[in-house]
């Protein structure tokens, strides 16, 4: 059995990307990567200076890939599997919009174990769209932004992505698949040959997030001017999916538990109010709710509660809680006048002297008194309509 420097490898061409490349890394050394052979297609970015910090550690070998022409990064796949050859027991042909996601363990490598005896491992993307993000904001991931793809069965997610075994693998020629020595060959995650760029959508294991458009920005500044080189036709149409939704119908979070490990390492260990990242967004409900105590406030302070508390029973068991509506009732002199059938009248009659004045100048009021019985029981009731018959 050869001796190999790693288990795993990853082996892509990029260009212009440099806005990705550190979480691209950053995150498939979280999952067992232990090293990346790179191959600089013509960048006039800054990719290298994003990169010089992982060359000089060792944990990147970056080479420039001159050719213009757009397939020749096949090329350069075959020449990162041949500097792998002796060094990786295992290479992931992948691209640097393409997230290697495993379902059942954080470690590729304990998956990978399990498919010794294969020639490679194959495993199927999920397309995702733009979610409609003009630009992913420099304090959030790119794998936590977008989180809206395509519906799981859509045909173009029948495309496979290869991690294959050096020793057992003659030849990368093409994105999607390689070429095996005799009586050795490709399965999915079922254990199922499989030959070619396609397979029957099984993601139970794990997938490949092919986050292709990025965000708008990307698609605009970089992604039409690409394809145009090859198929004028193939940027419109790239621009119309972007824009679109047919890539963002269905929601896809199997990613999200690598974030909090992710932005630690990318130095972005403060989360800005995203709710995209279940263990941030529990923790914090978890205390707004004790917090906030307006509910139980609100009851005692509005005042129409002691109006409503003789009309609707279910009141009542409030009261004894809250004292106030036993306030509210004596502070409305309406019931205290109508209840005990007003007895101001007993002690306004000797506080008036008008009618002591009034009466001895004219007899006539004398005389109307005991005639109409109802002015006794009316004065009670209001003092002034007596005062301006006089």
């Amino acid at each position: 059995m050869a001796s190999y420097k790693y288990y795993l490898a990853v082996v892509s061409a990029f260009q212009n990307e440099a806005r990705f490349l550190r979480e691209w890394i950053e995150y498939h050394r979280l999952v067992g990567v232990e090293h990346f052979y790179l191959f600089d297609h013509n960048n006039v970015d800054n990719s290298r200076e994003i990169l010089k910090p992982y060359i000089d550690r060792g944990l990147v070998t970056c080479t420039l890939w001159k050719d213009p022409y757009v397939h020749s990064i096949n090329q350069a796949r075959n020449q990162g599997l041949l500097m792998a050859k002796g060094q990786s027991r295992w290479l992931a042909n992948i691209d640097t919009d393409e997230f290697l996601v495993p379902h059942k363990t954080n470690d590729l490598r304990s998956l990978l174990r399990n498919y010794e005896d294969f020639g490679g491992l194959v495993i199927n993307w999920q397309i995702f769209g733009t979610s409609n993000v003009e630009v992913i904001p420099s304090h959030k991931t790119l794998i936590e932004t977008l989180v809206h793809k395509a519906p799981k069965d859509l045909a173009v997610n029948r495309h496979i992505k290869s991690i294959v075994q050096t020793q057992y693998t003659i030849l990368i020629d093409h994105p999607h698949f390689a070429r095996y020595i005799p009586g050795k060959y490709a399965v999915n995650s079922l254990k199922q040959r499989v030959d070619g760029a396609f397979d029957n959508v099984g993601i139970s294991e794990i997938q490949v997030n092919h986050y292709y458009f990025r965000d708008l920005k990307f698609v605009r500044e970089v992604k039409i001017e690409r394809a145009n080189r090859s198929n004028p036709n193939h940027g419109k149409a790239i621009e119309r999916d972007a824009t679109g939704t047919s890539y963002s119908l269905a929601q896809d979070q199997s990613i999200l538990h690598f974030v909090p490990p992710l932005r630690k390492a990318l130095g972005l260990e403060i989360n800005i109010g995203t709710k995209l990242i279940p263990n941030k967004v529990k923790p914090m409900l978890a205390k707004v709710k004790p917090i906030d105590p307006v509910p139980d406030k609100v009851k005692p302070t509005n005042p129409m509660l002691g109006k409503v508390n003789p009309i609707n029973p279910t009141p009542a068991k409030v009261n004894p809680i809250n004292p106030t509506p036993a306030k509210v009732k004596p502070i409305d002199p309406m019931p205290a006048k109508v209840k005990p059938i007003d007895p101001m009248p007993a002690k306004l009659k000797p506080i008036d002297p008008v009618p002591a004045k009034v009466n001895p100048i004219n007899p006539t009021p004398a005389k109307v008194k005991p005639i109409d019985p109802k002015p006794a029981k009316v004065k009670p009731i209001d003092p002034r309509p007596a005062t301006k018959r006089i």
